[in-house]
């Protein structure tokens, strides 16, 4: 009795991704997260479909698959840990210079996840008289303008000074955010090794890193993900992060 229940709960949370992923997916956007959601969600299912077998290769089969999403969910935990570690949503002024990552835009306005980094830069810009932005972010497929452009917009329509302002506008991943604004600054400004990055809070942890690469002494501001998103997010950071782990990689 008891396995039967606990085989119709792993089934229901099975289900629960399954439709978790296709909610995201409709309301907000079909990407890597939303379509690993909804597989997730399958392969549970599957899981508690293979209890109904007992021939020696389908007990195989369950070992084998008890073994990944074993190691799937150590894996997802323990980088989850490290993502919820790195956000900091308190500031500290004690920079001349912050960049702020792109994060996608409508027409000529901020994308909700873009307005709140943004939100986060006026905060940083209006505790320090000094401080200066570099807003970093290429021209999308299919977008009218860059990033970068939006960015400037939204910041000057909120009372900043042009002079304070800063584009970075050929990037297309955080990697070359972090990247060309350092080349941008080498140029302007060479002795600075001291920088923030303001990203949002599922991204902190990886825009750290690389960070790091590039910058001696780097500080993460965090900004709040809207709500609406934070599962997709988390699962994109996570698909992200394995990739930069396991490939050597920087990029995006």
């Amino acid at each position: 009795m008891f396995t039967i229940i606990i085989n119709k709960f792993i089934r229901y949370i099975g289900i629960g991704l399954i439709i978790a992923g296709s909610i995201l997916s409709v309301v907000w956007t079909c990407s890597y997260g939303t379509i690993f959601l909804i597989a997730l969600g399958l392969v549970v299912c599957s899981f508690s479909l293979f209890k109904k077998f007992d021939s020696k290769k389908m007990k195989t089969s369950k070992f084998i698959l008890k073994m990944l999403v074993g190691l799937f969910i150590i894996s997802f935990l323990s980088t989850e840990l490290l993502i919820f570690q790195a956000i900091n949503y308190d500031v500290n002024i004690d920079f001349d210079y912050a960049i702020v990552l792109g994060a996608g835009t409508i027409g000529d306005k901020p994308s909700l996840t873009l307005k709140r980094r943004l939100d986060k830069a006026l905060e940083c810009l209006s505790s320090n008289d000094n401080l200066k932005v570099i807003v970093a972010g290429g021209k999308g497929k299919g977008k009218d303008f860059a990033e970068s452009f939006v960015m400037k917009k939204y910041l000057i329509d909120n009372g900043i000074d042009e002079r304070r302002i800063i584009e970075e506008n050929k990037s297309t991943t955080t990697n070359e955010n972090i990247k060309n604004s350092k080349n941008i600054l080498e140029n302007i400004s060479p002795t600075t090794n001291k920088i923030c990055i303001i990203t949002s809070d599922f991204h902190s942890f990886r825009a750290k890193i690389l960070g790091g690469k590039y910058f001696k002494e780097v500080s993460v501001f965090s900004a709040e993900s809207p709500t609406l998103v934070k599962i997709n997010y988390a699962i994109r950071e996570y698909l992200a992060t394995i990739k930069m782990i396991i490939l050597g990689s920087v990029q995006d």
